[in-house]
């Protein structure tokens, strides 16, 4: 059974009927690095540089001194050739939006943006990379096991998801019914 995305993960525990507890964590991913290097699918994004905007680029971010540029004209070719697209409820406000079903350099240009808004995010510190853990213990308090994924970006619900995902694996692998106590645990 699928548990609910109502995780915490500032170590808010769970306790099962049998007395064993579950504990929800996460904690930055100081080894995954930026998500244009580390990913697929992302516009090209220059080096930290020490010059001004060129046309086609859009700033990603600054310290001050040294800049990141977003190839904005480069980004929009990718997508033209690869077809880069958007979710069901971002391409429904897309077409409202414009009142008509979007063109496809429409369609390009709102996943470039979208794109850029993600990435601008990251190199911006409104979103990191985690390590969603999940931990089993015992009713003594003694760590029974552990599951966890690192690389999960911690905006969204994805990062609840996958949380979801390991607790069910650590149930599967000790026969409990972690999803349904879990769920019950939610309603109270």
């Amino acid at each position: 059974m699928k548990t609910q995305n109502r995780f915490r993960f500032d170590g808010d525990k769970v306790t099962l009927p049998d007395g064993f507890t579950l504990t929800f964590t996460s904690d930055y991913d100081t080894h995954h690095g930026a998500p244009w290097d580390e990913e697929c699918g992302h516009g090209p994004v220059t080096d930290w540089v020490r010059r001004e905007k060129r046309a086609g680029e859009l700033l990603l971010c600054s310290d001050g001194i040294l800049k990141r540029f977003y190839d904005f004209a480069g980004a929009m070719a990718i997508a033209k050739r690869d077809g880069w697209g958007l979710s069901d409820d971002a391409l429904a406000q897309l077409t409202r939006k414009l009142g008509h079903a979007p063109t496809k350099g429409q369609l390009a240009e709102a996943a470039v943006l979208a794109d850029f808004h993600n990435l601008e995010g990251w190199a911006n510190d409104r979103w990191h990379y985690v390590g969603v853990i999940v931990t089993l213990r015992n009713p003594e308090g003694e760590e029974v096991d552990s599951e966890s994924l690192w690389g999960v970006e911690d905006s969204g619900d994805y990062y609840q998801d996958v949380a979801e995902e390991l607790a069910e694996e650590l149930e599967s692998r000790h026969s409990l019914d972690v999803a349904e106590d879990f769920d019950a645990a939610c309603r109270n």
